[in-house]
């Protein structure tokens, strides 16, 4: 009877450990789905029609953007959208979408390469680097983020299993900038010539799928 009496109560203490961490447990962070056309607009604004920003190859790259403010990137993020490539770039190495730095970059030399690249505290850059065929008036899906407790950045295109790689990132800030188009320097002539997309962004549970 003792062993039936210590039985219960070990069970009783197991759901009630389960209970307080089930209750413990953040509630899942729905993804951010960005209205585009609600977006700040740059100088030479790109055209957003029925979710879809265009960024025409005659546009300033420095002004052809759209942006917001004040993310919190203190625990990490995800992003995910899909893009497509209309004709060549104005530049070799067009950045699609950007966020402090953490960036999303379409080279269309060697081939065609798609990569997630992030500045490090130690000056460098780390990036992870997927090599696909991209082909003008086709959509292709991406996926990028990056933990800013293990450092962890990462990429995905079209569902693929995510490419990963450890990084010393700088430190996270909780007010950072988001950019579609081109990136935040203005004086710079990255941007992107195409169609952007289904921009969705978590930022409170990175280990969570944007899509």
């Amino acid at each position: 009877m003792k062993f039936n009496a210590d039985f219960k109560l070990m069970a009783g203490t197991l759901a009630a450990m389960v209970l307080i961490a089930v209750q413990a447990a953040p509630p899942p962070v729905a993804p951010d789905e960005l209205d585009l056309a609600a977006l700040e607009k740059g100088a030479d604004a790109p055209t957003v029609a029925d979710g879809v920003a265009v960024f025409a190859p005659e546009a300033e790259a420095s002004q052809a953007l759209l942006s917001r403010e004040n993310y919190d990137l203190t625990r990490g993020c995800r992003i995910a959208l899909e893009f497509m490539v209309d004709g060549d770039q104005n530049n070799p190495y067009a950045r699609i979408i950007e966020l402090n730095g953490f960036s999303l970059q379409f080279h269309n030399q060697q081939g065609s390469l798609i990569k997630v690249y992030a500045p490090q505290a130690d000056g460098k850059h780390a990036q992870v680097v997927v090599r696909c065929p991209v082909k003008p008036g086709e959509w292709r899906q991406a996926e990028i983020f990056f933990d800013a407790e293990s450092g962890e950045i990462g990429i995905s295109i079209d569902g693929a299993a995510p490419r990963t790689v450890a990084a010393r990132l700088l430190p996270a800030t909780a007010k950072a900038k988001l950019v579609l188009g081109a990136p935040k320097a203005a004086s710079s002539n990255r941007g992107f010539t195409g169609k952007i997309r289904g921009v969705k962004i978590s930022t409170a549970a990175t280990n969570q799928s944007a899509n």
